[in-house]
């Protein structure tokens, strides 16, 4: 192993990357890329080549690679509207933990995972973060984190509300 590649891995302990794969195998960066999505000409004895080594190697594709190809960064948000000063105090009742539970079962079921984060007139807390979309519980009328997610031009959902408590 040359001194470059020592010091690569050295700095990714445990994670492979896709120039760890090409240097594995004997092959170009653009090589693996093609093997390993099913893209390009390739012979099948080179496309299955590269895919022993990347899961020998333990390879994994980059999350930030795949979002800066796709646009896509596989990320949901959800909230809840704050009712005072503590953003999470939603999770005390069951119908919200409910709501978080099924919008986590779903995005996961659809490959996307969800990230919780606060209703919070601070829009930076939301813009900071790429999502695909969000899924707002129980917003409240002109609400301004869902007038800032639509200005941004992500998709929301909504529950439109919890049900009228039963008397």
């Amino acid at each position: 192993m040359s001194r470059t590649e020592t010091h690569r891995r050295s700095t990714r302990p445990g994670r492979a990357g896709i120039r760890d794969v090409a240097a594995a195998a004997g092959v170009s960066i653009t090589t693996v890329s093609d093997a390993l999505n099913g893209k390009g000409r390739l012979p099948d004895a080179t496309r299955n080549h590269v895919r022993e080594v990347a899961e020998r190697l333990g390879y994994r594709p980059s999350a930030a690679a795949r979002t800066l190809r796709t646009g896509k960064s596989g990320l949901i948000g959800l909230t809840v509207t704050t009712y005072g000063d503590e953003p999470f105090a939603f999770t005390e009742f069951a119908y919200f933990a409910e709501m978080a539970r099924a919008a986590t079962s779903a995005a996961l079921a659809r490959g996307y995972a969800l990230v919780i984060l606060p209703a919070t007139s601070r829009h930076d807390v939301w813009s900071n973060v790429a999502l695909d979309g969000t899924v707002v519980i129980d917003p409240s009328d002109q609400d301004a984190v869902v007038t800032e997610l639509v200005r941004q031009g992500l998709p929301v959902v909504s529950d439109a509300g919890p049900p009228a408590p039963c008397p």
